[in-house]
């Protein structure tokens, strides 16, 4: 709880810096169209759908470097060693000062995962699997 207040005291006066609770709905939308990039820094996951939806809403996405993440994202995203600060934050950084790829990659992602991951080849994948073919 003291490291959260930290960071908020730190980004108090930085209006690009949001806090949130959970949020779904209106607000997420809003959250995922606005957004500049959006960071999975995980080091565990399964099939990650918060980064399925930020792809979906066209966001650059950094990811960190683990399989989940990686396969889900094959080209489409920016990739940071799992656990390096480091890597993390010169990624960001030059995710920061590059807009022009930042904007190839929000087109491109929206793309990529409209047609790798379409609810119609999803339905019936499991519709296969279900009838056992």
């Amino acid at each position: 709880m003291a490291y959260i207040e930290m960071l908020k005291k730190i980004a108090a006066e930085d209006e690009r810096v949001i806090f949130t609770d959970f949020v779904e709905g209106r607000v997420l939308e809003e959250l995922y169209s606005n957004a500049y990039v959006y960071v999975l820094p995980s080091s565990l996951e399964g099939m990650p759908l918060s980064l399925l939806e930020a792809m979906s809403y066209g966001n650059c996405c950094l990811v960190s470097d683990i399989a989940e993440c990686t396969e889900v994202t094959e080209d489409s995203a920016f990739v940071f060693r799992k656990g390096s600060v480091k890597d993390l934050g010169e990624k960001l950084q030059m995710l920061c000062e590059n807009s022009v790829l930042v904007d190839r990659f929000k087109c491109s992602a929206q793309d990529f995962v409209h047609q790798k991951y379409s609810w119609e080849d999803t339905v019936d994948k499991t519709l296969r699997v279900y009838r056992g073919v």
